[in-house]
């Protein structure tokens, strides 16, 4: 009999969670946004653009390493491919120069510090080099009764 009170008591006192509205946190990460502009590279030539990275809270340090996809070549912030960011938000002039027609990727590793503790985010920034077309993030898939669905990417959120 005490096992059954006990499991009343137990589900009375979930009731209330279960009527309040619930919303996830988010994936813990760097908190860190990107500003980045549409990029078109012709094959072969160098291009030169700007990216603004900006910390949405208080960190004490900041760095960011570039990893280029196979269709990039060398990739430069200013003169290095590593780069240690004073202060909440730096803006990226960054040189690379596209190998191969197609839609390539610009791959950020940002990497906060603040009281001792590292939080990591990465961001993938598309490079349309070349004749390249840009590629659907959508596509339409048929449901069960018929009508196209559409998908579309997730979007994350950082807590």
């Amino acid at each position: 009999m005490r096992v059954r009170q006990l499991m009343l008591f137990v589900i009375a006192g979930c009731m209330p969670l279960l009527a309040a509205a619930w919303s996830s946190p988010g994936k813990p990460g760097a908190p860190v946004t990107l500003d980045a502009p549409v990029v078109r590279a012709p094959v072969g030539e160098t291009v030169n653009f700007s990216m603004e990275l900006i910390a949405t809270s208080v960190v004490d340090s900041m760095s960011v390493e570039l990893l280029p996809s196979p269709g990039l070549g060398r990739v430069l912030i200013g003169a290095t491919t590593a780069s240690e960011i004073a202060g909440g938000a730096a803006t990226l002039p960054i040189s690379l120069r596209g190998l191969a027609d197609g839609q390539h990727y610009l791959n950020l590793l940002v990497t906060t510090e603040r009281s001792g503790l590292r939080s990591m985010r990465s961001f993938a920034v598309p490079i349309l080099v070349g004749n390249g077309q840009w590629l659907n993030q959508s596509k339409a898939i048929p449901s069960d009764d018929g009508q196209a669905v559409l998908s579309l990417p997730a979007k994350e959120s950082i807590r």
